[in-house]
């Protein structure tokens, strides 16, 4: 993990509070992994998670074992196919969407692509050594402009289009972009990452949380379902023993 104290304040003073800011702040998060591993810190592994997602982490370091990142170019998360209703661009044999032609990019190897969306994704070490020069710092910010499309469709459009390599679909990466309830209690344990909308942050959507059966936690106390989830995976947490025996 890069532990990096000036980052939130390098958002503000560096990214404006304008939609292009999200491409802009991702730019400073590659840029930090990329001074990591300058000044010779090893990492294996860029994963991006959320604020509003509740990760995994035994699950996931179940998945990223099973890959080589020194060598494959990985690039894992999941395809949010459900949100596209157009259709024509989107195609269902190949889950990916069918994009226009981008006269910036000259090294374009195809047109489709498909993207993990933007809050829980990770690139092995190999591929990040290869779309360095579009996701480094201000240059993704560039890179974004060039695409016409936001932070997590763009690394989609460079990871598949530009460079041709694919999206890893891995379903258990889901997000705050899922139906309520919708993760059966036998598949919870098995989430790699999950996660939560109020409607203060859409108010234009529903609600959605975490639903976990028999919680100990009512809505007031847990209004995620994070609480309710961790214990679900670690019952013997101290504080969730405390809350059972409160019942």
């Amino acid at each position: 993990m890069i532990e990096n104290s000036s980052l939130q304040s390098s958002y503000t003073d560096h990214c404006s509070a304008y939609r292009p800011s999200l491409c802009c702040r991702s730019g400073l998060e590659y840029q930090g992994y990329y001074n990591a591993t300058k000044a010779k810190q090893s990492y294996r592994w860029f994963c991006h998670f959320d604020d509003d997602i509740y990760v995994n982490t035994a699950q996931l370091l179940r998945l990223l074992k099973k890959y080589d990142p020194m060598k494959e170019k990985m690039y894992l998360g999941h395809f949010p196919a459900n949100l596209w209703k157009d259709k024509k661009k989107f195609q269902k044999k190949t889950k990916k969407i069918e994009a226009e032609k981008w006269p910036d990019f000259p090294e374009l190897k195809g047109s489709d692509y498909a993207y993990a969306t933007g809050a829980s994704y990770c690139i092995s070490n190999s591929l990040m050594d290869l779309v360095e020069e579009y996701f480094s710092g201000d240059n993704f910010l560039s890179t974004c402009q060039k695409a016409h499309k936001p932070d997590d469709l763009t690394i989609g459009v460079i990871i598949e289009s530009v460079l041709g390599y694919n999206l890893t679909d891995v379903p258990v990466m889901q997000t705050e972009l899922q139906k309520e309830g919708h993760i059966s209690p036998k598949q919870l344990p098995e989430m790699i990452t999950i996660g939560y909308r109020h409607v203060f942050d859409h108010p234009d959507k529903p609600k959605n949380k975490v639903v976990v059966p028999d919680s100990p936690f009512n809505d007031v106390e847990d209004p995620t379902g994070f609480l309710s989830y961790h214990c679900l995976l670690y019952p013997r947490t101290s504080w969730c023993l405390s809350k059972r025996h409160q019942l």
